[in-house]
């Protein structure tokens, strides 16, 4: 039993004293605003990241729809006042529908005017 706790704590502290880097270490997946720009690369990655989530596959037609490629005959979705030109700001529930899709492009905007 005594053998036993002194495996135990060896591994513990080999454990504890083997990455001291962990937490130092920088993601690959992320930019951060020091690295923002340095390359072509990076500024590609966060271009690709702004239009993460631009579209999924469920709002494929229903955009075509509010635009001249469909026609959406059901006016209570709300994409036929789209694809007719009749949205106005009066209309909340349609263009809370809208609204997330542009988030990426009004984001890098944002990021871009800086």
């Amino acid at each position: 039993m005594k053998y036993i706790n002194y495996i135990l704590a060896g591994a513990a502290l080999a454990f504890m004293a083997s990455c001291n880097d962990f937490l130092d270490t920088i993601p690959s997946d992320a930019l951060s605003p020091g690295s923002t720009w340095k390359t072509e690369t990076d500024a590609q990655k966060f271009l690709v990241g702004c239009y993460d989530g631009w579209e999924d596959g469920g709002e494929i037609l229903y955009m075509d729809c509010a635009s001249d490629f469909a026609y959406n005959n059901f006016s209570w979705e709300g994409y036929k006042d789209f694809g007719n030109g009749g949205v106005t700001a009066a209309i909340q529930g349609q263009t809370s529908m809208i609204i997330p899709l542009f988030v990426g492009a009004i984001f890098f905007w944002r990021i871009s005017i800086r």
